[in-house]
């Protein structure tokens, strides 16, 4: 059985970097706080691709997509909830090119390292992983 790239790189003692938090980043380019996040990856593909990329430079290897509030519960609050598939399939499609371009521009420069991408959902899932709506205090 052969293995991925990935799945050696993690029997190498070295520690594996993995990127930070998107909406920090977000929030840090100007994006406000209260904005539906993983919507961006359709209006404004160009800085989460960014931001992927400053990770990747800083010595990422492991993605997460930016899809931590993509569920439909969480999406309904911005009236996105039509939308998820299409936010989930960009969210991934952006880490992939991102990852993709990072490689291509090092053209064949320092040791090629292996990536891996992740999947976000957060906030939105009560219990976690249950598909039921968020609780809410009476």
């Amino acid at each position: 059985m052969s293995s991925s790239p990935f799945q050696r790189r993690l029997h190498d003692p070295a520690p594996i970097l993995a990127d930070g938090a998107m909406g920090t980043m977000l929030h840090g380019r100007g994006i406000p706080m209260e904005a539906a996040f993983d919507q961006l990856n359709l209006t404004h593909p160009e800085i989460i691709k960014a931001i992927h990329r400053d990770y990747l430079e800083a010595g990422a290897e492991l993605l997460e997509t930016n899809t931590f509030g993509a569920n439909r519960y969480k999406l309904a609050e911005h009236g996105l909830e039509d939308q998820l598939v299409e936010i989930i399939h960009a969210g991934v499609r952006l880490a992939q090119e991102a990852i993709a371009e990072f490689q291509a521009d090092l053209g064949g420069r320092g040791k090629p390292r292996p990536y891996a991408l992740t999947d976000s959902v957060g906030e939105g899932l009560a219990p976690p992983g249950n598909p039921a709506p968020p609780l809410r205090s009476p």
